[in-house]
């Protein structure tokens, strides 16, 4: 991924991330021929300026010589700068790196929302007090439970396929494990 960023005066005037180093160059053309930055590095041809010379007449007034034309200025090429500045920049990298974060983010929200569903499956269950305690209390039940808040989900799923069914039900366990495979493929 490529970053074009357009500056004048040290200030940012125009910015586009693109795929490819191509579409970077392309694009600042597409802006470029729409002046959208201000006039951009140019040459200008300034074609070259033509007179005549004087006609040589003899004392009588006959033309002697006829007026040619001669080259007072030859053409001439001008260069003109932009008045802003352009740079690229490779973020392939750190875009990668904020999907990543983004991913992870979301499924920490899920993992929150997965965790209120195994609240309610905890709730329906009518538990003791002593049961509650054991769920608590559990170092495996711990670790899922961060697991999942984490967004650990693949983790969480090989320890939930490897509890007995003290805690939970097979069928509440697949119900989990088909949470967990849901929020993974979103």
């Amino acid at each position: 991924m490529i970053r074009v960023t357009v500056k004048r005066d040290g200030k940012v005037i125009g910015s586009e991330t693109l795929f490819t180093q191509e579409y970077a160059e392309k694009w600042l053309r597409q802006q470029e021929a729409k002046e959208a930055f201000g006039k951009p590095t140019s040459d200008t041809v300034i074609p070259a300026v033509w007179g005549l010379s004087e006609e040589e007449k003899d004392e009588e007034g006959n033309i002697i010589k006829e007026a040619e034309a001669i080259l007072i200025e030859p053409e001439k090429t001008v260069h003109y700068d932009a008045d802003y500045t352009v740079e690229y920049e490779d973020v392939t990298v750190s875009v990668e790196k904020q999907k990543r974060r983004d991913r992870a983010i979301a499924l920490q929200f899920e993992g929150m929302a997965i965790i209120a569903e195994i609240y309610l499956i905890n709730e329906g269950k009518k538990l003791t007090i002593k049961q509650f305690n054991e769920i608590f209390d559990s170092p495996i039940l711990q670790k899922i439970e961060r697991l999942i808040r984490q967004g650990s989900f693949s983790t969480a799923r090989y320890f939930i396929s490897k509890l007995d069914d003290s805690f939970y039900t097979n069928e509440e366990k697949q119900d989990i494990i088909q949470m967990l495979n849901d929020a993974l493929a979103r």
